[in-house]
């Protein structure tokens, strides 16, 4: 299974959750007096106080089992900060051109974004249009385009927009319900890794049904079964300011339900190796203080701030990156056998895929 772009950024996150987890206080289990409600079901009863990190307060509902911060505070520039910073991120779109991207697109992408392109495959037909929001990189755009759909894009980040526009895809700084004039309306809309950063996730939902009522949602969070976590290690990005929400299979399928869409499927994607191999060099980096993730302040950067680690990619970009892939091919040969016993366990990779189906939908209607 190809595995690259959102999933390789997320293992040197967790690795730098392995480092940083320490300095996380852990609570004994209180009880909320009321202040707070539960984001997905409003639920304001025996909420669950499990957590603090930093300024925010992590709380977890008995109702739909959903873990939440508090307050669920969201910036845009934060993403903003991160693309800019440099490092591995975007450094491979900014060796691309737009037909090099898609010729590789499928050695890209990752697994729920492999599983998503198969459902689309099974249901809808090309060339239909099919919209992604917050398209990072731009792999599975690129990925939709070599499957023969027409692939649009929206991002809250400014510079991956630019960059994706260098290089000839349809893509736009702009929210759900501000879509370019001129761009058809979508068979399906694509959500990698959003929903687990907002504030406010069963009202975004219920916006881009209301927007696009007859496509289903294709989206992927956090799996609750991923193998880091089972092991007893949870990321940092897992913590607000980045992500404010921890979803489960129940209030995921609730939060859908509640925006309007009819039917829920969820999906645990198998383990690919490389996520370990990625999951060691964040671990590595953090140790030697090169990551700016859970302690910004000991990151080593030169006098204007840069993190040295950025720097160096930036002087020698094609190395590092032969370097980073040939990492993925050895951990993915050597640690099959591992992956293979946690996949036997019931362990899932990074992140779990979810499908909103709209009320009537069906696959004749949707080729229709």
């Amino acid at each position: 299974m190809p595995y690259g772009g959102t999933e390789v950024a997320r293992g040197l996150q967790a690795g730098a959750g392995l480092v940083h987890r320490r300095e996380m206080q852990r609570l004994v289990q209180g009880i909320n007096v009321g202040m707070t409600r539960c984001p997905v079901c409003a639920n304001e009863e025996k909420l669950a106080l499990t957590e603090r990190y930093d300024r925010f307060s992590i709380y977890s509902c008995p109702a739909c089992e959903v873990q939440f911060a508090h307050p669920l505070s969201y910036s845009t520039n934060l993403y903003d900060e991160l693309y800019s910073s440099g490092g591995l991120g975007l450094t491979r779109v900014r060796l691309s051109t737009h037909s090099s991207m898609v010729a590789k697109s499928h050695r890209m992408i990752g697994g729920p974004q492999y599983l998503a392109l198969q459902w689309l495959k099974q249901n809808i037909p090309t060339p239909s249009p099919v919209l992604e929001v917050g398209f990072g990189g731009g792999w599975f755009l690129a990925a939709l385009e070599h499957q023969g759909y027409i692939a649009m894009g929206i991002e809250v980040a400014k510079e991956p927009v630019e960059l994706l526009k260098q290089r000839g895809f349809t893509v736009a700084q702009a929210p759900v319900n501000g879509l370019p004039p001129d761009w058809a309306a979508p068979r399906a809309v694509i959500l990698f890794e959003v929903l687990e950063h907002l504030p406010d996730p069963v009202g975004f939902l219920r916006t881009v049904h209301e927007n696009f009522p007859n496509a289903p949602l294709i989206l992927s969070t956090p799996s609750p079964k991923r193998w880091c976590l089972r092991l007893g290690h949870r990321e940092h990005h897992d913590y607000p300011p980045y992500h404010l929400i921890r979803w489960t299979e129940r209030s995921l399928s609730l939060a859908l339900r509640k925006a309007g869409y009819a039917d829920a499927i969820c999906e645990y994607p198998r383990i690919d190796p490389a996520e370990f191999y990625s999951t060691l060099l964040g671990f590595i980096l953090a140790r030697l203080h090169l990551l700016n993730m859970g302690s910004p302040d000991l990151a080593l950067k030169d006098s204007h701030g840069q993190l040295l680690v950025s720097k160096a990619v930036e002087k020698s970009p094609g190395f590092w990156l032969r370097l980073h892939d040939a990492g993925l091919a050895v951990f993915r040969v050597l640690l099959t056998p591992v992956a293979w016993y946690f996949n036997r366990r019931g362990w899932s990779s990074a992140s779990m895929l979810a499908i909103g189906l709209p009320l009537g939908w069906h696959k004749d209607a949707a080729s229709a």
